[in-house]
């Protein structure tokens, strides 16, 4: 049973059933649709494939929509790309022109307006850097070629130090995140993240929609770093976004960052992603290289929730074999010595309106340790407690209960949680007679054997959890 979770993008090398379905059964647990490429009618069918091959395979599958954000990108230049020299001066403008090396567009009008003298401006993923030497505020910015290099069309622009005054939530996004409410998508992702007032935005933006998305702040701005708690408490979920994050930030930073924000988000309870380049030369290669399989590694030792493949899967040669390559890699660390399972995460205690289920959720997971239980077996509604469990990173299994398949794929980001569709029985009796019949018929756990069960008492849906019962495995009567 593999406990990190598999994200996988979607695209051109992967949208179809069969793939999807290849994908899935290699050990996709969630697909990604990047809403940087592509129309919603595209974006309808793709997640129609991945709905209905799921339901084929009797699988649940989450897909969680990233949203573009305010991606601010060069316009058009002149033959196969331009030559910006060292050294050498160039003006950006807002006007629409064929780009030279004299001069060049951006398709955002608001830059004249954000960048100061002094300020470096990289162009394609930080390939080309420029210092802004004036600026007239409204059309024009002259800039000195720092490093230079031949600069293609329809570029990504980036400003480490800030100050772009364009919000994080854009217009098309928001047209975006209602059309993702619309086909019940299960996480929105948040792109360009700033500060916590961007990710409470997009959560007024969903308050209109009679579904509830999770909501993953993507960290990719270094103005993230500096209010990172305050963003992670308002969130569901962070997804570490090391492209931009590594253009942005210094290289040599960006490790150290990954690692402060799992820690962060592994002291609060929420769900973190680690994302880009994890197998990023599987695009071509059929194997990975050894430092990217370190990589995946210690992503998972440091104690990820999920892993990301983005182009690996979106748009690679090999994109079912990067997941099954991802797939082996994270199940030999976690069935190393080397696997840190069983850490108590003191800052769960600070949400006062969850002590019961905190306490619940810590005594039943310290129970099942010291007892070396077979299972921690959870009937909960809304998934919550079973999130708690997760965070304290039990060694034995956690089998959730819940009451529909909406709070079952919303477990899927979550790590180490198999989760099962049950009504709520009438009395305790029951619950237990069905734990105790589903836990040897479909889990693998033996009469004798001791597990814990969580659950609440009485049995009603607005009850929260508060019960902690240590049960012996009886044989099943025919």
């Amino acid at each position: 049973m593999r406990r990190t979770r598999m994200m996988c993008t979607l695209g051109p090398a992967s949208s179809s059933e069969e793939q999807i379905e290849a994908l899935i059964l290699a050990g996709m647990s969630v697909a990604r649709i990047n809403f940087s490429h592509g129309d919603q009618e595209t974006h309808r069918a793709v997640i129609h494939r991945v709905r209905s091959v799921a339901a084929h395979l009797g699988k649940a599958v989450g897909v969680l929509q990233d949203l573009q954000g305010p991606k601010i990108r060069t316009r058009r230049m002149l033959g196969e790309g331009i030559l910006l020299e060292a050294g050498h001066q160039t003006r950006m403008t807002t006007e629409d022109l064929l780009g030279t090396p004299e001069r060049f567009g951006t398709q955002y009008l608001g830059l004249p307006k954000d960048v100061k003298p002094g300020d470096l401006i990289l162009l394609d993923d930080g390939k080309i850097g420029l210092r802004c030497l004036e600026s007239d505020g409204a059309r024009e910015v002259l800039c000195e070629v720092v490093f230079g290099g031949i600069l293609k069309s329809n570029k990504g622009i980036n400003l480490p130090s800030g100050g772009l005054s364009i919000p994080s939530l854009t217009e098309k996004d928001i047209q975006d995140v209602h059309f993702g409410a619309e086909m019940g998508v299960d996480a929105v992702a948040l792109s360009f993240v700033r500060s916590a007032e961007d990710v409470r935005l997009l959560r007024r933006e969903l308050a209109q929609s009679k579904v509830r998305p999770l909501v993953f702040a993507k960290i990719e701005k270094p103005q993230a770093m500096n209010c990172l708690e305050e963003i992670i408490e308002e969130s569901d979920g962070i997804m570490v976004a090391r492209g931009d994050l590594g253009v942005e930030l210094p290289l040599e930073q960006v490790p150290i960052a990954q690692k402060k924000i799992v820690s962060l988000c592994s002291a609060q309870g929420k769900t973190v992603v680690v994302a880009t380049q994890m197998l990023e030369s599987m695009i071509s290669c059929a194997r990975p290289t050894r430092a990217e399989a370190s990589d995946v590694a210690n992503a998972v030792l440091d104690g990820a929730d999920m892993l990301m493949l983005s182009a690996e899967t979106a748009s690679g040669d090999y994109p079912v074999e990067a997941v099954k390559t991802m797939d082996r890699i994270i199940r030999e660390v976690e069935n190393s010595d080397l696997m840190p399972y069983w850490h108590t995460q003191a800052k769960l205690w600070a949400h006062s309106n969850q002590q019961h289920q905190n306490a619940a959720s810590l005594a039943g997971t310290h129970a099942a340790q010291e007892l070396q239980a077979k299972a921690i077996a959870i009937f909960t509604g809304s998934g919550h407690t079973a999130k708690l469990v997760s965070a304290y990173r039990p060694k034995a299994p956690i089998i959730a209960y819940v009451p529909s398949l909406n709070e079952q794929r919303r477990l899927l980001f979550t790590w180490g949680i198999e989760s099962e569709i049950v009504k709520y029985p009438p009395d305790f009796e029951t619950l237990l007679t069905h734990v105790n019949r589903n836990l040897q018929t479909r889990w693998g756990v033996e009469a004798g054997e001791t597990v814990v069960l969580l659950t609440k008492v009485p049995l009603k849906p607005a009850q929260r959890t508060n019960t902690v019962h240590l049960h012996t495995v009886t044989q099943i009567s025919d």
